[in-house]
This record gives structure tokens, C-alpha cells and sequence, in this order.
């Protein structure tokens, strides 16, 4: 029979001095102590005590694992015999001299328990498969000084994370955007053989674990104040909750990525971890990501998230986002609305981990967490640029009014103006931002652009109140071209450009657009005016050779040379038009005159019809010929005198013959 039967000393009331029997069915640790304090005359756990569903001081010890105490129970025991411990658990493992924390055997001869799977530690998060131990700078040999040693003073541990989707939003209290993680877990895996040594070895989870729904009590909260825990910190955060602490401790178990080994350990030594902590933790964070929104929505921003354990050399910095499933990082990183995307692969250079660097120095008790994102655009393109788009040039489509309807030409132009500077005031929930955005210029350039239409219908009004209907109509038809389908595009396809962050691009486009289109629009101006002035001498030239008998030919002619004086297309012409028509046939004809045959046009209420004009053309020769003949009668007779005297005779007076009509090119027109 184990155990020991014998008589020992009383421990309180007296009610039975029979034979007491060590516990056999507990740990051989809690004989053994039965065995020394028998020895010493005291009380030990005796069988009858053991798995009695009471909590008996003597079982209620470290070696005999609090058998049937409560938590509770078990830490008013062990917290009292704590502070007989020589060594200093308030502390962070390497500052505690004089012990190893890699290949370290001495603290514990029991026998070790079954390793874990390699892809899953105690605490049932996925591990990476990897062993390699990289350096911030982007690798290292496992063993080398960068990679393997600690600076003094400081303990390793192996950092993995699992983070949630972001939420970028906008915070109305201090007007900034920032982005929220609920629930993001982190892992934190480290060495600690002293608290092997701990009395309060089988409560460390529970001491060093809380839970914001956990009450505490002071048996509690005395009890952590004894032991060191890492506590892990989003560096800039304007709020962090840790929603709950889970750690695991004891026996042994893998690294979930093994730092490299000291000289003396083995292989096996350095995938060991004995009596190491594993620490799983549920944080919130809100912190302010410093967007910059100069070229929203075609923005790009970094979303950078430096985390920093006080006293630790987070070893695995650069594999501590392996431990999540990126094979979907898109559903895995970033808000389900679709409204960021990645802007480059990930796993991979959009989404990395690094020791940051402080002048120079790298900082190997921080671990940054970088995603390079972009906004996708096509949702501000649809709702907002779009509509903006489609107002300017619905407005700059006012220049295909009729020209003499300069009042709603502008109103219409105005109009446009008001409705782009009222969508600059839109909201795109940015937070107080204090600088121009690319919506801003873009708004500002569109506004230009109507500004120049604008521009366009006042000089063409100008024209028309100086008696330059012909230039006026020229200029119109061809800047309202020039700007709607030259300028507006070149303008927009620029702007998309800069907000690509194509900027020399974008300035090619612009500076070359404009300067083609203006080349051209002024070489059409000119080469119309020219052209109309070829026409009007050829036609001028054809009619006055023609004869009204060539009845069909005569009539082309007035209607070719309608259409050429009907400078504004509109099918009637105006007084201005038929001034100038006197002008060009007639120039003989005096302004009397010419104000006197306009008086007498039947302009009715649009102006003179094709018809009109053709029956009438014979009444303005006539009025025309009469002016003429008075004027040539007058120096006619002086000269017939001179004649006479002269001896010459009338026959010399003859008038030549009129030729027949002339032909015409149809480039007349």
C-alpha cells in the first residue's frame, strides 16, 4: 500500500486520534510533501481528505493543485506564501539576473506533456508554419546577433495578430476621420520558467486573465499586482478598451514561430517552449489614421498601425500577420461597402509588418502594421462627378441658342454656375477638412468652363450691337464647337488625370489641348472670313454679268447669294444683312438710299423670306440704277457739250451688249 500510516500531531479540534492515511490517489509532488511535513509534525492531505468536495487547508497547496478549493479559496492560500518567494514576478522576465530563457531544462524534472499540433496552440488560434525568425530590416539567419539576441533588459516574444475588418468613419466629436477595430486579437508568446516557482502555479490563467464582465475582488486584484504581464498599446489611439485577457500557462508546448535557439539547445530546444505563456487578448481601438484627402475620391492612403509592448522584443514582428487567412484579404481587412479596395497584393507589399525605426534605431518593442489602400472611386464617379459633369455641359449647350437670344443664353449659363458652387458645399463626411480637395477644383474648373461660355455670349452680343453680324455669327458657331467638344473634354480628361496623381500627364493634355484647339478655332474664323469675301466678289461679279432673261440661272444666283448673306442660318434676313448685301451690289448706292430701300423691305415678322428677296432684288437694281444714272446724267451733259464741240458724233455712246450669266463654282456658297 502507498503512502504512510502513522500518527501525527493534531491539527485543530480533536475528535478522532485514529490513523491518518496519506493520500494516495494525489500527485506523487503532494505525497512527497505529505511525507516532509509528517516529518515536520504537521498536518498534510491525508486520503480521506482528498476529492472530499472540501476545500481542506492542508490539501490546499500548490503540490497537491487546490484540490477541491475554488479559485477563490485557492488564492487566499497561495497569494500568502507569494511573497516567500525570493524572486520578483512584478517584474518582466529579463530583468529577473541569473536565469536562461531559451534551452533552460532546470526548472522542472516532470515529465512533458504531449506537444500540440503545429498549426494550432493552446489557445486555438491558427499558427504559421514558418519557422524562420526575420529581422525588421526584411530577413535574418535564425541565430544571427540581429535576429536571435535581445538587447538587455528586454523579453521575446512572438507577436501574432488577428485583425477585423476596418471601419473608417467620421467622428462628429473631433471632426476627423478615423478607423475603428473591434475585437482585434492579439497573441502574445513568451518564456517565463519563474513562474514555475509561483505557489499559485495552477490559478496563473486565471490571475493573469480578466474580462470586463468579470467582477473582481480583492483577493483579485491583490493577486495580479503580484505576477507581470505584457500590456500591449496602439501608439496615437484616442480610445482602447481591452475587452478581455485569456492566458495559458504551464507544462510545455511549440513556439508558435521559434526564435532562434541559443548555442547550446537543441532543435528540438528551440520548437520547445517550456512554461511558456500564452497570452490571447481582445482589444478595441479608435485611432486617427492622418488621411490626407487632396485627391479624394481618387485618393491613396496608408493605414498604419504601430503597436508597442512595454520591456518585449516582438521577434516574429514581420510573419505576425500570418497567422490570419489572407486568401480573401479583401472581406478579411477591409470594410464589406466595397469603398476601399487594396492597392497592390496582399498577402504581400499592401499589407505588411515591420519594426519601426527611431532616428535610425530599429524599435524592436514595436510592431507597425501597414495596409496601403485606395478608394474606390466608381461610387463617387456615379453620385457626385457625374451629375456634376452632366450639369456643365447641359449648360455650355446654351450656345446653340440663337444667337440674338444673348438673355437666355446667359441665364442658362448662370444657372449651371449656381448649381456647381452649390454641390461644392456637399458633405463627403471628410471631417474638417481645411484645405482645397480635387472635388474642389474640379468644381472650380467646371465653373471656369461655364465662365468662358459665358465669356463666348457676351463678346458675340458685342459684336452684334456694332453692326458685326457676319464675324459675330463666324465666331459663335465656331467657339460654341471648340468649346463643348475641344475644350470640355481636354478640360475633364486633364482633371481625371491629376486625380490619378498623373500630373505631368495631366498638364501635357491641358497645355497641348488648348493650344490645338485655339490654333484651330482661330484658323477657322479666319479662313471663313476670307471665304465668305472670295464668295461674295464672285457672286457679286456672276449677277452683275447675269441677265434676267437667263430667267433659271438668275434665280440660282439670288438664292446662292441669299444663302450666303443669311449669315445666321435662320432662313429670313435681317435689315443688318440686307444693308449689307446694298453694300457689297451696290456700292455706288448712297446710306439715304440704302436706309430708303430697307424701309421699303416687307421684312414681316421674322425678316425677309427667300421669295421676298428674289422679287425684291430687281426693285433694289433699279433704286440702285437710278442713283447711278443720276450721278452719270449729270456728268453725262457736260461731257456731250465737250463732245460736240469736239465734232464727235453719238453713235460712239453705244452701250456693249450684256453677256450671257456667267458660271459659278458652288464654292460660292
Amino acid at each position: 500500500m502507498q503512502g504512510l500510516t502513522g500518527r501525527l500531531q493534531p491539527h485543530g479540534p480533536v475528535t478522532d486520534c485514529g490513523v491518518r492515511i496519506l493520500c494516495t490517489d494525489c500527485p506523487g509532488e503532494c505525497h512527497q510533501e505529505g511525507l516532509a511535513k509528517m516529518s515536520r509534525g504537521e498536518m498534510a492531505c491525508l486520503q480521506s481528505m482528498w476529492d472530499d468536495l472540501t476545500c481542506d487547508p492542508e490539501c490546499n497547496t500548490r503540490a497537491c493543485e487546490h484540490n477541491d478549493c475554488s479559485t477563490a479559496q485557492t488564492l487566499s492560500s497561495c497569494t500568502l506564501l507569494q511573497g516567500e518567494v525570493d524572486i520578483d514576478l512584478a517584474s518582466h522576465p529579463a530583468s529577473r539576473a541569473g536565469r536562461r530563457q531559451l534551452g533552460a531544462r532546470h526548472f522542472s524534472r516532470r515529465k512533458l506533456k504531449a506537444r500540440p499540433s503545429a498549426s494550432a496552440d493552446r489557445t486555438g488560434l491558427p499558427l504559421p508554419d514558418g519557422s524562420a525568425f526575420l529581422t525588421a530590416g526584411g530577413g535574418g539567419n535564425p541565430g544571427s546577433p540581429a535576429a536571435g539576441t535581445c538587447e538587455e533588459g528586454c523579453t521575446r516574444m512572438g507577436l501574432s495578430f488577428l485583425l477585423p475588418p476596418l471601419r473608417v468613419r467620421n467622428d462628429e466629436t473631433s471632426g476627423k476621420v478615423v478607423v475603428e477595430l473591434r475585437e482585434a486579437q492579439v497573441l502574445l508568446q513568451y518564456q517565463d520558467i519563474h513562474l514555475g516557482q509561483s505557489p499559485c502555479y495552477w490559478v496563473l490563467g486565471s490571475i493573469l486573465s480578466s474580462s470586463p464582465s468579470e467582477v473582481k475582488t480583492a483577493e483579485m486584484t491583490a493577486a495580479q499586482a503580484l505576477y507581470w504581464s505584457p500590456t500591449i498599446r496602439l501608439l496615437g489611439a484616442e480610445s482602447h478598451t481591452q475587452e478581455e485577457v485569456d492566458v495559458f500557462f504551464g507544462g510545455s508546448s511549440l513556439w508558435s514561430m521559434p526564435p532562434a535557439a541559443d548555442a547550446n539547445a537543441t532543435d528540438a530546444d528551440a520548437a520547445e517552449c517550456y512554461e511558456c505563456v500564452n497570452q490571447e487578448s481582445k482589444h478595441d481601438f479608435v485611432f486617427d489614421p492622418e488621411f490626407n484627402f487632396a485627391y479624394f475620391p481618387f485618393d491613396f492612403q496608408t493605414v498604419r498601425m504601430t503597436f508597442r509592448v512595454p520591456d518585449a522584443h516582438l521577434y516574429s514582428c514581420n510573419q505576425s500577420l500570418e497567422a490570419m487567412d489572407l486568401t480573401d484579404a479583401q472581406t478579411a481587412l477591409l470594410p464589406s461597402s466595397g469603398e476601399w479596395q487594396f492597392s497592390g497584393e496582399c498577402p504581400g507589399p499592401a499589407c505588411i509588418a515591420y519594426h519601426p525605426r527611431d532616428n535610425g534605431a530599429l524599435r524592436y518593442d514595436q510592431c507597425t502594421v501597414e495596409l496601403q489602400i485606395h478608394r474606390n472611386a466608381f461610387i463617387y464617379v456615379v453620385k457626385s462627378l457625374t451629375a456634376a459633369v452632366l450639369v456643365t455641359f447641359g449648360g455650355l449647350l446654351a450656345l446653340f441658342i440663337d444667337l440674338h437670344m444673348i438673355d437666355v443664353r446667359s441665364a442658362t449659363l448662370l444657372v449651371a454656375i449656381l448649381i456647381i458652387i452649390y454641390e461644392m458645399r456637399v458633405d463627403y463626411r471628410l471631417g474638417d477638412v481645411t484645405y482645397l480637395i480635387w472635388m474642389d477644383y474640379f468644381s472650380i474648373v467646371l465653373v471656369m468652363l461655364l465662365i468662358v461660355g459665358l465669356a463666348e455670349a457676351v463678346y458675340v452680343h458685342r459684336l452684334i450691337l456694332n453692326d458685326r453680324l457676319e464675324l459675330a455669327c463666324i465666331v459663335d458657331k465656331t467657339c460654341r464647337q471648340v468649346i463643348c467638344y475641344g475644350l470640355f473634354p481636354i478640360v475633364i480628361a486633364a482633371m481625371i488625370l491629376h486625380g490619378q496623381q498623373f500630373n505631368v500627364a495631366a498638364v501635357a493634355v491641358l497645355l497641348v489641348g488648348i493650344f490645338l484647339i485655339t490654333a484651330g478655332g482661330t484658323w477657322r474664323v479666319t479662313a471663313e472670313m476670307r471665304a465668305r469675301r472670295r464668295n461674295r466678289a464672285d457672286l457679286s461679279s456672276a449677277l452683275a454679268q447675269c441677265s434676267p432673261d437667263d430667267e433659271e440661272r438668275y434665280v440660282e444666283l439670288l438664292e446662292k447669294t441669299f444663302l450666303l448673306y443669311d449669315v445666321d442660318s435662320s432662313g429670313y434676313l435681317e435689315p443688318k444683312e440686307v444693308d449689307s448685301i446694298l453694300r457689297d451690289f451696290f456700292p455706288k448706292m448712297s446710306a439715304k438710299r440704302r436706309r430708303g430701300v430697307i424701309t421699303s423691305v416687307s421684312f414681316g415678322e421674322k425678316g425677309c423670306g427667300k421669295e421676298a428677296f428674289v422679287e425684291e432684288f430687281e426693285s433694289w437694281k433699279d433704286e440702285a440704277r437710278r442713283a447711278t444714272d443720276g450721278a452719270t446724267s449729270r456728268s453725262r451733259s457736260g461731257g456731250l457739250t465737250r463732245m460736240v464741240r469736239k465734232g464727235l458724233t453719238l453713235p460712239m455712246l453705244r452701250l456693249k451688249e450684256r453677256p450671257s450669266c456667267p458660271a459659278l463654282s458652288e464654292s460660292a456658297v
